[in-house]
């Protein structure tokens, strides 16, 4: 069949990426959240879809493909999207959004995501211990150094968007979810970054990205509710039922 067929789950910002790209273009699909508590990624059918075993992926008929900028770039091109969004057909144009993304997949993903991860996703999912207080600033300092590269960035531009006063980019979407996620949780704010706040507000207006930010953040406050009260209340019945049973 030739259908569309998006993977991924709620919580990821990633996955928000592709799905506020889906939305904002009204590309038709098909959605089917894969259940990361189960390790439904690991399971053999998804693996045929994406042997990494990550989210988020698509399959498009016969076609299989993940990474994120991957899928939206592989979106913009086989829907013929040529717009200013990924202006794919100007060489010069695209260089610059590519330019862009690069900086938005490279360095401050690497350095988002593993603040989040380190600060938030491991201790309240995975029942990591929580760093002491000096490696915690270590990774905030991390952060901290990519937003003050961002800022210096649209200052420079002097844009209202990542490249323009007029079109949002693709450089835009996957940086305000990336960001969404670090402000949303109260990890770190952007007060001390002013071109970068106003940026973050403008973009957010965007209704595709306001659609999955709302649905993220109200997943997030379930999902940290369960694992911060509900598991170890779960947790704390089941030893006590060991204990009678001895």
């Amino acid at each position: 069949e030739n259908k569309l067929t998006f993977y991924h789950h709620p919580l990821s910002p990633f996955a928000m990426v592709v799905k506020a790209v889906l939305s904002h273009f009204a590309i038709d699909h098909e959605e089917r959240v894969i259940d990361l508590g189960t390790k439904e990624n690991r399971t053999e059918w998804y693996l045929k879809v994406n042997p990494d075993g990550t989210i988020p992926a698509i399959k498009d008929g016969g076609y299989c493909l993940s990474e994120t900028l991957a899928i939206c770039r592989y979106l913009m091109e086989s829907r013929g999207i040529d717009s200013d969004f990924y202006p794919y057909s100007d060489a010069k144009k695209l260089a610059r959004h590519n330019e862009a993304i690069e900086f938005a997949g490279g360095r401050f993903r690497y350095k988002t995501f593993n603040c989040i991860f380190q600060l938030l996703i491991g201790p309240t999912f995975f029942g990591k211990p929580r760093h002491p207080e000096e490696v915690q600033q270590k990774y905030l300092s991390d952060l901290r150094e990519c937003y003050e590269e961002f800022e210096a960035r649209l200052k420079s531009s002097g844009t209202k968007y990542m490249l323009s006063d007029d079109s949002l980019s693709l450089a835009d979407f996957y940086l305000y979810c990336m960001t969404m996620v670090v402000v949303d949780n109260g990890i770190a704010a952007l007060d001390d970054f002013p071109a970068m706040a106003n940026w973050y507000r403008a973009v957010g207006l965007t209704p595709a990205l306001q659609t999955v930010s709302t649905r993220r953040r109200r997943m997030m406050r379930l999902a940290v509710f369960y694992f911060t009260y509900i598991i170890p209340i779960i947790k704390c019945c089941k030893c006590r039922g060991k204990k009678k049973s001895a």
